[in-house]
């Protein structure tokens, strides 16, 4: 047989699932031939696309079918190449056109674009049906788009991973994880993002320090560390082979600076040359033991797991680029890998950044900064160091928050069409790459036994989230931040909720930014009285407390904003959530595609309706009880404070429909499964607090 023919048959086994028996479609008698042309017939990624166009056909009442030529008087849709993808970040290779010619439909890239091509010609034809006439062209605007996990797969350390005896690894659990991680890659592949990070705290797993001294100082050869690596080693080497496959790259994203408890440290700092032969040890073996693509480093929490000692490895910004310039040589010079160093607390403006850029001269190192001035506030406002210039200097990431920490952590209806702007002025101001910030697990960066204890918040392979939406508003700008918002809410609408539904959802979805939006009173993050860990309550801080004084977050704000502000602030910001709910719950489901879709969908809205509910009060309470413990102790003002604990007692039973967030927001009492989290993040609950207060008034 021909190489040819060996190739067509290799296709037609991988796709002859695509039978509309195998999709549950009634058989048809319109076929579709797919026609390979001078393409990689054997490539993963292409026959992953190739499936889901399969599905998109079906849909519409097509069988498709693999062949060399089609049928006499038949259209067929020709995939056309001119050769082996390369897993390049070249825009050029990565652009496709789809257009009509006389036999059909052709789809043709220089490149992997043609995977992304058959992606977005089988999201068309789901929309529009098979439409041969169809032109579609697109280069995209930012070469490399990331897509990062914040602990929820494939995060390590974790003492969950770990056994002490053979085999030393918990293989059952760490097989799980590769498994999903794998999927979670299929998924981002067909959104058009090209590069995959999973958060691992430090790469300790993965290295025996056999390059420091005598190859033994660290871990003698018989430790049960050096059994560990070699497992930690080879499931890091199967995701980085499969996202290779999938012509991704696959980077680690790290917490430095850390280093084994029981090394001698005694003679590291930031100013020793010793710190940096430790450094070159560290990652040269890693690298060389890995087939990993790179590691995006944040150099200011270097938050310690397990057995692991960290601390901040610079002092002042030109410090930190010195940092940067020694990880440089290392992963870049000298192994040919990536590295991405975050600015994260390093540098704020564009001055600061000038004197990171004395410390790290090389000229093709690429920083990364946050889109936010400061974090991901819905009011913090543009990073300064986009609009002034920060990325004609060098390489410069821009990342999003898609898990929106502060606004829901993916459980609530929010959509940032804020996002809008800011795509666009990275794209203005020289911005090559853009990350998603993924799925985030609570008290990520501290000891404990995590993995698998976060799993449901993985939009990508847990139901239906409104993250969905904010990731597909992503990946869209990410291509082509010229589109309008307004035209990715409907489409995203179109595909999960039909044509019939759309502009309802994208009004529910354009409202929960309004919704959100208005419950900051100022342009402080305090406003909104959010802190990290525990979602937007503040349990324990009364206002009764000594630790509650004037200069205490809620002392500053109760002495900016009289209470009128924010009773209008809450009464708009109810409005609005009942406007979301009422709008979701109008969707007609005998016209939705995604039976998954709705129900998510309408859990989300109840869920928003709850939470704003409860903050209303809560932050009323808040406010009131400050108040009263300082300075408006009246009988009318403690009688006020009691009825608003009994509006929020009668709201907290309804939590007891969602025990994830219930746990996780800290509603009831703290998770004693989480005992292992930092004494701060053991707060108590909006449940103990309100029985303190009562007990305080009485």
């Amino acid at each position: 047989m021909s190489l040819i023919g060996k190739a067509v048959t290799f296709l037609l086994l991988a796709c002859s699932w695509l039978t509309p028996f195998a999709l549950g479609q009634k058989e048809s008698s319109h076929s579709v031939p797919v026609i390979l042309q001078s393409v990689p017939t054997e490539d993963l990624a292409l026959r992953l696309g190739i499936e889901e166009l399969g599905r998109a056909l079906a849909l519409r009442g097509y069988r498709l079918e693999i062949g060399q030529t089609a049928s006499p008087g038949s259209k067929s849709i020709l995939l056309c190449g001119i050769g082996t993808f390369q897993r390049d970040r070249n825009p050029a290779s990565q652009s496709f056109i789809v257009s009509p010619e006389p036999k059909g439909l052709r789809v043709f890239s220089e490149g992997v674009g043609l995977v992304y091509g058959v992606f977005c010609l089988a999201e068309d034809i789901r929309l529009n049906g098979l439409n041969w006439e169809l032109r579609l062209s697109e280069t995209p605007a930012f070469p490399q788009r990331f897509f990062s996990y914040q602990g929820v797969v494939f995060g390590l350390p974790d003492e969950g991973y770990y056994f002490r005896s053979a085999p030393f690894v918990n293989q059952e659990v760490l097989a799980r994880q590769v498994a999903y991680a794998k999927m979670a890659m299929g998924e981002l592949l067909k959104l058009g993002f090209n590069t995959v990070a999973f958060l691992n705290l430090n790469v300790e797993d993965y290295i025996n320090y056999d390059l420091l001294g005598d190859g033994h100082q660290v871990y003698g050869p018989d430790s049960l560390h050096r059994q560990r690596s070699k497992v930690f080693r080879q499931a890091l080497n199967e995701l980085a082979d499969y996202a290779h496959q999938l012509h991704m790259q696959l980077f680690l994203q790290i917490y430095e600076f850390s280093f084994p408890d029981h090394l001698d440290a005694r003679n590291l700092s930031d100013e020793t040359e010793l710190t940096w032969k430790f450094v070159d040890a560290k990652f040269t073996e890693l690298f060389q033991a890995t087939r990993i693509d790179g590691v995006t480093v944040t150099p200011t929490e270097p938050s310690p797991r397990l057995a692991y000692r960290g601390f901040k490895l610079w002092k002042e910004p030109e410090g930190a680029g010195r940092m940067a310039s020694h990880y440089y040589d290392t992963i870049v010079r000298k192994l040919r890998k990536q590295l991405i160093f975050r600015l994260w607390w390093a540098a704020g403006t564009v001055d600061e950044f000038h004197q990171v850029l004395k410390g790290a001269p090389e000229v093709d190192l690429m920083f990364d900064t946050k889109n936010t001035n400061g974090d991901f506030f819905l009011n913090a406002g543009e990073n300064r160091l986009i609009p002034n210039g920060a990325a004609r200097l060098r390489p410069f990431s821009v990342t999003f928050d898609i898990f929106r920490q502060y606004d829901g952590w993916g459980r609530l209806l929010f959509y940032p069409t804020f996002w809008e702007d800011r795509f666009r002025s990275c794209f203005k101001n020289g911005v090559t790459t853009v990350n998603a910030w993924g799925p985030w697990l609570g008290g990520c960066i501290f000891p404990g036994m995590w993995v698998e204890k976060y799993d449901e918040y993985d939009f990508l392979r847990h139901g239906f989230s409104p993250a969905l939406a904010s990731l597909y508003l992503f990946s869209r700008l990410a291509w082509n931040p010229q589109e309008p918002v307004e035209a990715i809410a409907n489409r995203w609408a179109e595909l999960h909720f039909g044509r019939e539904n759309a502009k309802t959802v994208q009004k529910a979805l354009f409202t929960s930014y309004q919704l959100w939006k208005t419950t900051y009173l100022d342009e402080t993050p305090e406003s909104q009285l959010a802190f990290k860990w525990t979602m937007l309550f503040q349990p324990g801080q009364t206002g009764f407390e000594k630790e509650a004084g004037k200069d205490s977050f809620l002392g500053q704000l109760y002495a900016k904003h009289p209470l009128s502000v924010l009773l209008e602030s809450d009464r708009t910001a109810l409005e609005l959530a009942s406007q979301v709910r009422e709008l979701v719950l109008s969707i007609d489901p005998s016209s939705v595609p995604e039976a998954d879709a709705i129900k998510g969908f309408r859990r989300a809205a109840d869920l928003t309706w709850l939470y704003f509910r409860t903050f209303a009060k809560w932050r009323e309470l808040l406010w009131k009880s400050y108040g009263y413990g300082h300075g408006d102790s009246s009988q009318e003002n403690k009688v006020s404070i009691m009825q608003v604990v009994q509006d929020l007692e009668k709201i907290l039973p309804e939590w007891k429909e969602y025990p994830r967030e219930s746990k996780d927001w800290l509603i009831f009492q703290y998770d004693p499964d989480l005992i292992t989290a930092p004494a701060w993040m053991q707060r108590t609950s909006v449940a103990e607090t309100l029985d303190k207060v009562q007990r305080m008034l009485h």
